[in-house]
């Protein structure tokens, strides 16, 4: 009997004891309900009452020591101090951060780290790890520190998802790859995602699994079945099969839309372009404070997008604009540069927020409204070279869907033309599109130029498709 009561006293009295710590530490210095009127006096400047509230207090609390600044009673949460935890986040300094937190911790009793700066802090940390594994003498442990912090793969990190997968592949670990592909194509709802995991997984699976991915696609993505099924044709046309089917677009396909790897690159202005959100490595938005700035540069746009909500004045609706379009949430950056773009913002800012809203419309396949705007707007040289070219790309692939090769071809040329070079796949489109039309030499011409590039199955079998 004696053995079974022996613990519950020893609980009984580690909780009496700890109830009279509580007891003692709140007898002797004041809490934030006992601050309460000498903040008041301090706030009214009522030098006679706050100097009377002051003694009560210390006869009160005798082992309290009010602040040398009594100012500083007034603050009861922490500004600048948060501004500084993201800026040394934002920086790669994690251990100056975790610093900054205790000690913001310590003057703000009641105060403690929202779960998005933890977790800002722990994912930023485990990327700055994961980036370093790769040019480390052993990237293989990228897979362990993958392992720890799950959100390294999340859907908005597809990057590491797919670097790891080569790293698998390195490692001859297909199936691992294989089942990080089929993995990233269960969980994210991206149709760009989707599309350049499919063409990545494409190198390297079996047949069989490319037909269960595609399967998996359709499923995830029933209105991109257009788009998939060409991506399909032409994905087993590099595999060996004839590209005959390659030529037959499904009426009424979408526009083409950039792939992830080339959104992110869209989205980043070029020099002199806007100095906003949308640089995300860059300096960071202008007056958009630290928390902003450090989001920004470590591309964490739900934590922009949250600073920025329900804001209404436009230097935040600009910022917000290149928030949402990082984000692929492309709807809400049109909305937030509609607003920006009519305002009272300086000029640069208004021609850049021009610039974001054709961006965006041309990131949801709005080609004629990117058209409009790019017509109306005053844009830098290369923005109009960023604007057009995406244009032009869309308008072509749209083309050849469509079975008008002709055109599709014409698109191409202008956008070679325009920007000095063409993408790789648009290439391989026009290639394809002389090949539909009877021109079997100047389809061989290119399908040659691109193998002497980088060979791949599918560039040997575009080249064996006009002998």
């Amino acid at each position: 009997m004696h053995a079974l009561v022996k613990p519950a006293l020893r609980g009984a009295a580690a909780m009496i004891l700890g109830l009279g710590l509580a007891v003692s530490a709140l007898a002797q210095v004041p809490g934030n309900d006992d601050l309460q009127a000498l903040r008041f006096y301090l706030q009214q400047q009522n030098t006679q009452s706050t100097e009377a509230e002051l003694r009560r207090l210390q006869l009160a609390f005798p082992d309290w020591e009010p602040p040398e600044q009594l100012e500083d009673l007034l603050l009861v949460a922490p500004s600048v101090e948060i501004d500084e935890i993201y800026r040394l986040i934002g920086a790669e300094r994690y251990d100056e951060a975790r610093a900054a937190i205790a000690r913001t911790r310590d003057r703000f009793p009641t105060w403690q780290p929202p779960e998005n700066m933890l977790r800002l802090l722990t994912v930023s940390e485990a990327q700055a790890r994961f980036d370093a594994a790769f040019v480390s003498p052993t990237p293989e442990v990228a897979a362990d520190i993958a392992r720890q912090v799950p959100e390294l793969l999340a859907c908005d990190r597809i990057d590491n998802a797919w670097r790891l997968a080569d790293q698998f592949l390195r490692e001859e670990r297909p199936e691992h790859a294989r089942g990080l592909h089929r993995a990233v194509l269960e969980t994210c709802s991206n149709a760009d995602d989707i599309v350049a995991t499919l063409e990545k997984a494409s190198e390297f699976v079996s047949e069989a699994d490319l037909t269960e991915f595609f399967e998996v696609a359709r499923r995830r993505l029933p209105d991109e079945s257009a788009r998939l099924a060409v991506l399909e044709t032409r994905l087993r046309a590099g595999r060996g099969f004839q590209p005959g089917a390659a030529a037959a677009p499904a009426t009424g396909a979408p526009p083409s839309r950039p792939t992830a790897s080339e959104r992110a690159a869209t989205a980043r202005p070029a020099a002199g372009a806007p100095a906003g959100a949308a640089g995300a490595a860059a300096a960071g938005p202008a007056g958009g404070g630290g928390a902003l700035r450090a989001a920004a540069a470590r591309a964490d746009w739900g934590t922009c997008l949250s600073l920025t909500a329900n804001r209404r004045d436009a230097a935040a609706l600009y910022e917000r604009g290149w928030c949402a379009l990082n984000a692929r949430r492309s709807l809400e950056a049109v909305a937030a540069f509609q607003t920006a773009a009519a305002s009272r913002l300086p000029a640069t800012q208004r021609r850049d927020a021009q610039y974001g809203l054709a961006l965006a419309y041309l990131a949801e396949g709005m080609v004629e409204q990117a058209a409009g705007v790019a017509g109306a707007a005053s844009f830098t040289r290369s923005q109009r070279v960023d604007v057009e070219a995406q244009i032009l790309d869309q308008r072509g692939v749209s083309a050849f869907r469509r079975g008008d090769f002709a055109r599709a071809i014409a698109f191409f040329n202008a956008h070679e033309a325009l920007t000095g070079h063409i993408r790789r796949d648009l290439s391989m489109l026009r290639a394809y599109a002389h090949l539909n039309s009877g021109n079997r030499e100047a389809a061989r011409r290119e399908f040659l130029a691109l193998d002497r590039q980088f060979s791949t199955r599918e560039t040997r079998s575009g080249i064996d498709s006009t002998q």
